[in-house]
């Protein structure tokens, strides 16, 4: 978990959100849409990263064949309740008075 780039972190979130959401992993353009990257070639260097560092697995012979480990599952849910947290504190701040 610890030396993620943001960039990582939100494209396991994402990865995690679709998959919850789909039931079925995102090709490689729809992760490039949704965490914003420019490009296909960029999804697949991350994805790349995140697989060797044990977030992920590919199965390169099939389309949508992304799948999270354990572990990438666990650190997908802490960015969820940071992101959850920050929200929070957001609208609480929005709300009181200044």
């Amino acid at each position: 978990m610890i030396g993620l780039t943001r960039t990582q972190w939100e494209t396991l979130y994402f990865l995690h959100q679709f998959a919850a959401k789909n039931g079925y992993s995102p090709t490689y353009q729809q992760i490039a849409d949704g965490v914003g990257y420019a490009s296909k070639a960029s999804v697949y260097r991350v994805l790349g990263r995140l697989e060797d560092r044990g977030y992920l697995t590919r199965c390169r012979q099939q389309a949508c064949s992304v799948a999270l480990t354990d572990e990438g599952t666990r650190v997908a849910a802490a960015f969820a309740e940071r992101l959850h947290a920050r929200s929070y504190e957001t609208s609480a701040d929005a709300r009181s008075p200044a």
